[in-house]
């Protein structure tokens, strides 16, 4: 029998490095992949525009190029957004998509906020760390971050394309998460059998700031109900 695909996707800013704690839980039981977004980490592709669409579109050149079939996702934060833009379009050997952290509530005035705070001045303190993590210029890492959450604001992923979805989503969320609100998932969920939601206690937004082993063996749980 062949083994389930696990697709853990990483955040605005950041690269494959966050997950590895957690996706090193499930090796011996999948096949792990990892991938760094393009802009992120140690990849070299660009986006050309980056749109979340982009990512999504990259997110089904990725699998058919690696022949990934009979997989999952596990999102965090925007990873999570790609792996929903993924269902609604590429989704015919997708098993299932965990999100993490995963904000749903966008307009254009949220995301036109959230890029504001993505400045030098204000990202002062990891400055070091993103140019440590990322290949290309900070500026540019952070410029092409702006229009991806512009291109979410601008047009959003609307709950009521999952009306017929098949597909099991776990939405899960940490009970100290400051960005992303338990009433904006549960709303998002509203009427759609297939959504789930768990909260993580104790846990914040930041991935890295996570206790691996709490979301882990969440994770676990949920994947053991599916098989």
């Amino acid at each position: 029998m062949h083994k389930t695909h696990l697709i853990f996707l990483h955040g605005a800013l950041g690269c494959q490095l966050h997950w590895h704690k957690i996706s090193a839980l499930f090796e011996r039981e999948y096949v792990v992949h990892t991938p760094d977004f393009p802009g992120h980490g140690n990849s070299t592709e660009e986006l050309n525009p980056p749109t979340y669409k982009a990512l999504a579109e990259w997110l089904k050149v990725y699998l058919h190029t690696q022949k990934i079939s009979n997989y999952g996702i596990i999102g965090y934060s925007m990873g999570g957004y790609i792996g929903l833009e993924h269902l609604l379009n590429s989704s015919s050997d997708c098993q299932f998509l965990i999100s993490l952290a995963t904000k749903l509530e966008w307009n254009q005035e949220i995301a036109e906020h959230e890029a504001a705070n993505l400045s030098i001045e204000n990202l002062k303190g990891i400055l070091d760390k993103l140019k440590s993590e990322h290949l290309i210029s900070t500026k540019q890492l952070l410029q092409n971050t702006k229009d991806i959450l512009l291109s979410i604001g601008k047009q959003p992923i609307e709950s009521s394309r999952f009306t017929h979805n098949k597909i099991p989503v776990y939405m899960l969320l940490g009970s100290r998460d400051r960005m992303v609100t338990e009433s904006e998932i549960k709303l998002f969920q509203t009427n759609h059998s297939q959504f789930h939601f768990q909260t993580l206690e104790n846990q914040p937004h930041l991935l890295e700031r996570m206790d691996a082993e709490v979301v882990g063996e969440s994770l676990r749980l949920i994947l053991k109900s599916i098989n």
